[in-house]
């Protein structure tokens, strides 16, 4: 129940003060189940300095990541006049949270009490923090670590099937010492940012002489221990563990075959290592606050009562999503690690904080497990994370959405070099590759790559019926020639090509519906929670190759790679199934069939549905392939084709700049400009990543359509064609042939797919065709209009 205060304004007087604050705040921390409301104009804080400090600190912190928020574009406004909810669920941890009119609860932030003796208080208790204000206990690291090792099984180990990597050099922190890797098993990671300063970095006559006993005083005598990376070793051997890579101290910067090996193993590195240390805060240079001679400064603990102090919960922001996220997660070459890691204990906002699969556990509450599935403030907090997590995928389901999510985070962030955006997420993408037959060439999955090469990207509405981006640009090379690692290429036809945090892969493929699902157990097999295969709908697209592709490293194009086998039909009904979980029987409109015109996704028979004994009542057209099967990494083949050719057909088309979604329903992309013919009749649609290209468009007029469904342009309309005829005419060349279904005013399903090519704008550079954008034009319309037979280069 909530109980709000009010103001007797008619008598003078106020109905809630100061102190009634301070009896509530003492309540909830003494462990009343109870919530109440005060309204913001009814509180004085110069009346009460008991409470005016803690209310002071959220409110601070409140606004500051309010004005993130509306400069990142999250929020429209910053909330002005808000109140206070304080509240404390059954066995929870105490909360106050802002109110708002016009947004009923705005963010919690949680109370700990701490009590004036540390050393008086139950540890497992929801509401009493016995953290120490200056140095951390590495000794509840020690622990979350053991737990973790002993009580969570495989959830929390490196997936059966993927090969261990040892790094080729360990820092030895009890002899002090670089020794061999090879061999040793168990070792620790260190996650952190470098930094902008240039310090020192490794030669190879330092580092040989690293090899031999104390070896490390020769490093730290060079300047090549900084305050990073020796609280990172103190932190190793107060946890128990012994060995430890670090990029600056095990790499020698002037031993280049050793270093491009490396780093080419970074992600199986991580993914290796028994522990990760993330540093979230600062850079080498800033050290791990807590450690020895380093004293942490805890800002959210504040003075109350009785010698007492109240502590703000403040957990970490672990997405590049949250607009309060370190510098840590802006940074490219930190994603794979922290992504691939088992276990992580991270060193953030002055504390020590803990994530592997299976618990979540924070220095202020070190026995309390505070998993994904929490309310409130925390869990909002810490939801970012899904988009670092691909349980589907490591149990070999291809997950399109858990790949998208991972792309998204990633490909926002930021690389000192940009030609290492592909060697920054190659090592994860070798790790994701085990649920995709085939592998992955260049962020893009080879099993389906005619498909997958139109891509796309996410947009917003704006004003006006304007279409506004969320921003994609296309990368550039840096110039300075600086990357050694292979690969550290940026093809146009790739979303590696683009930064930007929009992308869209196969999300409307039907071979790849297996999204949003959940894996459950169920006779020691995984299976769907939630199976999004086609079921009796046919609301996705199908893809249909009419070429076959070719890979080169090289411009030398005689020496190619076939990516795609020869033309076939992809889509073909299971011929077995696994009958212990499956039960088959015949299709009966009117016992399976959800709605009118239920037909099957083109490719499959429909004579029979599937039901999954674990979920009766739900039917399939088809059940989900079997899982892949995991499988070790193979030696990667680190040279990528960089050039893609084939075969395929031209056309060139009229383009003018559209106002509103003209094409939803047709071809499910939101796109901004028309294609025509020479007629001034709409044959098609196209999307532009990049705004820079969009800018050229803005001559063509900006109109509105009286009817998206019709096919030809009003007589104004037309006029512009001829302008553009002669001023935005571009060259399109064909990938694929996508089937959309077609369905009535009623959304009811029609018994007919309507055909388009998926298309590439492209433009030429000395022979090379590069991509600009995509887009579809209608099958019919393309092929009337004798269309030019090529051998199609992308770069």
């Amino acid at each position: 129940m909530t109980q709000t205060l009010t103001s007797d304004s008619e008598n003078g007087s106020t109905a809630g003060t100061a102190c009634d604050i301070c009896l509530y705040l003492e309540q909830i921390l003494n462990g009343s189940i109870v919530e109440k409301t005060y309204d913001n104009t009814l509180l004085n804080p110069l009346k009460c300095t008991d409470h005016n400090a803690l209310l002071d600190y959220i409110r601070t912190h409140f606004s500051s990541r309010q004005r993130k928020q509306k400069l990142a574009g999250l929020i429209e406004r910053d909330d002005q006049r808000w109140g206070w909810v304080f509240g404390r669920e059954h066995g929870g941890t105490p909360w106050v949270t802002g109110l708002d009119i016009a947004r009923p609860e705005l963010q919690r932030y949680q109370l700990l009490h701490q009590p004036r003796d540390i050393h008086s208080e139950k540890m497992n208790s929801m509401c009493i923090s016995t953290i120490h204000p200056s140095w951390i206990d590495l000794q509840v690291a020690r622990k979350w670590l053991h737990k973790c090792v002993t009580e969570h099984a495989s959830k929390c180990k490196r997936p059966p099937g993927l090969k261990h990597v040892s790094p080729a050099w360990l820092i030895d922190t009890k002899d002090d010492r670089l020794v061999p890797g090879d061999g040793i098993v168990d070792f620790v990671a260190l996650s952190y940012r470098w930094g902008s300063n240039k310090h020192q970095k490794m030669e190879l006559a330092i580092f040989e002489r690293m090899v031999s006993p104390e070896g490390l005083a020769v490093a730290r005598h060079a300047g090549l221990l900084t305050p990073t990376v020796k609280h990172a070793i103190q932190t190793v051997r107060e946890i128990g563990e012994r060995y430890l890579w670090i990029d600056a101290i095990c790499l020698a910067s002037d031993n280049k075959e050793m270093m491009i090996e490396q780093l080419q193993l970074m992600g199986a590195i991580y993914a290796s290592a028994k522990l990760a240390i993330v540093a979230l805060e600062g850079d080498s240079t800033t050290g791990l606050a807590g450690t020895p001679d380093l004293p942490r400064v805890l800002n959210n603990s504040l003075k109350w009562k009785n010698g007492s102090r109240i502590l703000v919960r403040n957990p970490p922001a672990l997405s590049v999503t949250d607009v309060d996220a370190s510098e840590y997660f802006k940074r490219g070459w930190t994603f794979q690690e922290y992504t691939l890691s088992q276990r992580r204990l991270i060193f953030a906002n002055q504390q020590i904080h803990w994530t592997c699969s299976s618990c979540y556990w924070h220095e202020d509450l070190p026995d309390v497990d505070e998993g994904l599935d929490m309310t409130g403030y925390l869990s909002r907090r810490l939801g970012v994370a899904k988009h670092t997590q691909f349980r589907n995928i490591l149990a070999g389901f291809p997950d399109i959405k858990e790949l998208n999510n991972l792309i998204n985070e990633y490909n926002n962030r930021e690389l000192s070099y940009t030609e290492d955006a592909f060697p920054g997420i190659v090592g994860l993408l070798n790790y994701v590759g085990i649920a995709f037959r085939g592998g992955f060439l260049f962020g893009l999955p080879k099993a389906s790559f005619d498909a997958a090469l139109m891509w796309g990207c996410f947009f917003k509405d704006g004003e006006e019926f304007k279409l506004q981006r969320l921003g994609l640009h296309r990368r550039k090379s840096s110039g300075s020639g600086d990357s050694i690692l292979p690969n550290a290429a940026l093809p146009s036809w790739s979303w590696i090509g683009w930064k930007g945090s929009n992308i869209d892969i196969l999300q409307d493929e039907t071979k790849y519906l297996l999204t949003e699902l959940q894996l459950a157990k169920s006779r020691d097999k995984p299976v769907p929670r939630i199976m999004a295969v086609p079921k009796l709908s046919c609301s996705a697209a199908i893809t249909i190759p009419i070429t076959q592709w070719f890979g080169h490293k090289s411009i030398d194009w005689d020496i190619k790679e076939p990516i795609t086998p020869s033309l076939k039909d992809p889509y073909v009904a299971p011929a077995s199934f696994d009958a212990t979980i499956w039960r088959r029987t015949k299709f009966d409109p009117n016992l399976h069939s959800p709605r009118k015109g239920a037909i099957p996704p083109w490719g499959i028979t429909g004579e029979y549905v599937y039901e999954h004994v674990d979920f009766p009542g739900q039917f399939y057209w088809q059940p989900p392939p079997d899982h892949q099967i995991m499988r070790e990494h193979e030696s990667p083949n680190y040279l990528e084709s960089q050039y893609i050719s084939c075969p395929t057909q031209r056309l060139q088309l009229a383009a003018v700049l559209q106002m509103e979604d003209a094409c939803g329903v047709e071809v499910k992309i939101r796109t901004q400009l028309r294609l025509c013919n020479k007629h001034g009749k709409v044959c098609g649609w196209l999307q532009i990543q990049d705004e820079n290209d969009l800018a050229e468009f803005k001559a063509a007029g900006n109109f509105k359509r009286s009817s998206s469904t019709d096919p030809f342009l009003t007589r104004d309309e037309r006029s512009q064609v001829m302008r553009s005829n002669r001023e935005h005419v571009l060259e399109l060349v064909a990938v694929c042939l996508r089937k959309f279904p077609v369905r009535d005013y009623e959304g009811t399903l029609l018994l007919t797919y309507r055909d388009f090519y998926g298309v590439l704008w492209v433009k030429w550079v000395d022979g090379i065709a590069y991509r600009h954008g995509c887009g579809y034009v209608k099958k019919e319309m393309w092929d009337e209009q004798e269309p030019e037979d090529i051998n199609l280069i992308l770069g």
